[in-house]
């Protein structure tokens, strides 16, 4: 199939995605290409990204700024990437 073929379980996605192992390696990901296009532009790249509205134990949106934070913390220092 091809990629945009593809059907997903949108439960079972939204299950999965919620796992604190899971989002950890999704801002991995993120950063590595985040990293590279910082490198190759000279600029820390503009990305938006969307939360769940729901969770049991906490916001996710909560979670995703804490991984962030821990995944892009030296950029937080250098207020020039923020262009």
């Amino acid at each position: 199939m091809l990629e945009d073929e593809r059907r997903f379980d949108t439960a079972e996605l939204e299950r999965q995605s919620h796992r604190p192992g899971v989002q950890r390696r999704i801002v991995a990901e993120l950063r590595k290409y985040v990293m590279e296009h910082e490198q190759r532009y000279g600029r820390f790249p503009k990305t938006l990204i969307f939360a769940a509205t729901t969770c049991r134990h906490t916001s996710h949106a909560d979670q995703l700024v804490r991984l962030c934070r821990e995944a892009f913390a030296r950029a937080q220092l250098r207020p020039e990437n923020y262009r």
